[in-house]
């Protein structure tokens, strides 16, 4: 109790200081923007444990320095932002770690016709324990990507596109190492570009996938001799439609909706016509509906294939597939209030056949609200409070849980 006390005590002189810092010199649109960063959470199940297993609660600290970029030279603008990260916990020490960020883009432009993006990053950070559900340590996952992306404008209304990029997933701790992956991907596609700058496109993207590990199928090349093969590479093909749209100056939809199809290089287990492939319509729709002059309303649905971040064993993707809905409450040019809530359904596909598939796909659905506020007491500074609330319920036995959390967090440009 003492311990917690002396935390809160320090979070709330740590948010005083900072809100009356009065650093007006501090300006967006300055080429360098140097700032530091606090929060402290307190979260009611850290490990996201069933309630059989007793919960273990415990209150963790953020703090965060760095630079935001954002350099312009006639056309060309470079964007981006380097910071580096300590994670502290009041009771699971073993725990405590530190990360990085890094995220660079250049919006380049060559005549009237050719533009494009350059983009790369590598972050390190803590793994979330949502799908973990254990005390594990060097719980850090690094994320390296870079991409380039050109336009070239056909005719005053289409655009052609292409672009290239690679994505590299990987995890500290050996038990979580299954989730290891490398993604190239090429892509290219259209747009029809509106006079009101609203957008709609047609895409194609080609994802080779490469997933280390030592998840095994069976290659049975004859009918009694069978092989070992330690491969989870898959191919991945989506054609989708892509649309920024701005029905009014009140309302706007933005996202994809498309066909996806994934294919397995070792893609039948055991002999059998157990497979791993999927072939199905994804999709993320955004949806934003300015009410009044300070009330809005957010919305989005989505179903996308993603990685099983930690649990390899349940398979080898997530199908994720749900909605999320609230308004945002903007009294006072420095203060809004946000509430959201969400629902997700998680079905694991793709057993790798490390071990006997289970008899049921496993399957999690979440739901959960938040509350968020944030207050600018000057242009330089900004201080938040988040409340969330949440569980998930499963099919399989002891795996739902239930949790609280408190967040407060201030950040100062100098």
């Amino acid at each position: 109790m003492e311990k917690n006390m002396r935390y809160a005590a320090q979070a709330l002189l740590g948010l005083c200081c900072a809100a009356l810092l009065p650093l007006a010199h501090a300006m967006p649109g300055d080429t360098l923007q140097p700032f530091v960063a606090y929060s402290i959470t307190r979260d009611s199940n850290l490990f996201r444990l069933p309630s059989n297993l007793n919960p273990q609660a415990d209150t963790y600290q953020i703090y965060t320095a760095g630079t935001l970029l954002d350099w312009k030279y006639g056309r060309q603008e470079v964007t981006g932002q380097l910071s580096v990260n300590k994670v502290r916990y009041n009771r699971f020490t073993f725990l405590d770690t530190q990360g990085h960020n890094i995220q660079l883009q250049w919006n380049w432009q060559s005549g009237r016709q050719w533009s494009g993006t350059l983009t790369y990053g590598n972050q390190v950070s803590q793994v979330p324990f949502t799908n973990i559900n254990q005390q594990i340590t060097n719980a850090n996952v690094s994320n390296n990507n870079a991409g380039f992306k050109a336009h070239f404008l056909l005719a005053p209304y289409w655009r052609l596109n292409a672009g290239v990029s690679q994505n590299q997933v990987n995890y500290d701790a050996p038990q979580l190492q299954g989730s290891n992956q490398k993604l190239d991907k090429v892509e290219g596609g259209m747009d029809y570009l509106a006079r009101d700058n609203s957008r709609v496109g047609l895409t194609y993207a080609y994802t080779r996938g490469v997933v280390p590990g030592t998840t095994y199928g069976f290659y049975c090349p004859f009918p009694v001799v069978c092989t070992e093969v330690s491969d989870n590479n898959f191919r991945q093909q989506d054609l989708r439609t892509d649309v920024s749209w701005n029905f009014s100056g009140k309302t706007k939809l933005y996202g994809y909706v498309g066909l996806t199809r994934r294919t397995y290089d070792n893609s039948v287990l055991f002999g059998t016509a157990l497979t791993r492939n999927f072939t199905g319509v994804t999709g993320m729709l955004n949806a934003n509906w300015q009410m009044t002059g300070i009330t809005s309303l957010s919305g989005q649905i989505y179903r996308y294939l993603g990685p099983v971040q930690g649990l390899s064993s349940y398979g080898t993707y997530v199908v994720y597939q749900g909605a999320k809905l609230g308004p945002v409450w903007q009294p006072t040019p420095k203060t809004s209030v946000a509430a959201q809530g969400f629902v997700e359904r998680q079905d694991f596909r793709g057993h790798s056949g490390a071990t006997t598939p289970l008899p049921t796909q496993p399957t999690f659905t979440f739901s959960g609200l938040s509350l968020t506020l944030t207050w600018q007491p000057f242009i330089s500074t900004t201080v938040g409070a988040v409340i969330q609330t949440g569980s998930r319920s499963s099919n399989l036995p002891n795996t739902g849980f239930h949790y609280n959390s408190v967040n407060l967090n201030v950040q100062v440009v100098f």
